[in-house]
């Protein structure tokens, strides 16, 4: 008996692979099951507690960066001022008695209502006289503007 390729031979071999194969399928997913809908919305409301817990904390500790940020230039703001300061009594042989803005630096001389300006990284901080003994110190963010904070240098 000859067979020939498309006949009764070749179908009973195709068929036998099918079910071959959904027989391995059977027994290789036999041990094998998907998440149920209760495990998944379990998982999603977990990771919303962590979510709605974890985002205010980084949201405040950004802001203390941020402070923290203004507060160190303020800190670099003022050294200018003090180093400016200690720069005249060496250069004087004696302490100033008012204050005023000249050019890049302070002078110590008459008072003025000139303004300084002074580049501190990412923040400006500006220096202006206030009175004949005080400066006072105004920092800036370059970025955004609404953050800012002053604080004034008195001579000693």
């Amino acid at each position: 008996m000859k067979f020939s390729p498309g006949g009764a031979f070749n179908f009973k071999q195709k068929e036998e692979k099918k079910t071959a194969m959904k027989n391995f399928e059977k027994r290789v997913l036999a041990g094998q099951s998907g998440f149920t809908l209760i495990e998944i919305i379990a998982v999603l409301v977990i990771l919303g507690i962590l979510a709605a817990v974890a985002v205010p904390k980084f949201i405040d500790l950004t802001e203390d960066a941020q402070d923290k940020a203004l507060d160190s230039a303020l800190a670099a703001g003022f050294s200018n001022v003090t180093l400016s300061y200690s720069r005249y009594i060496l250069r004087n042989g004696t302490a100033p008695t008012t204050i005023v803005p000249s050019g890049s630096d302070y002078c110590w001389q008459a008072a003025g209502s000139n303004t300084i300006e002074a580049d501190l990284g990412d923040y400006l901080a500006t220096y202006t006289p206030v009175g004949s003994n005080t400066v006072q110190i105004t920092v800036t963010s370059k970025t955004d503007s609404s953050i800012t904070k002053s604080q004034d240098f008195a001579l000693p």
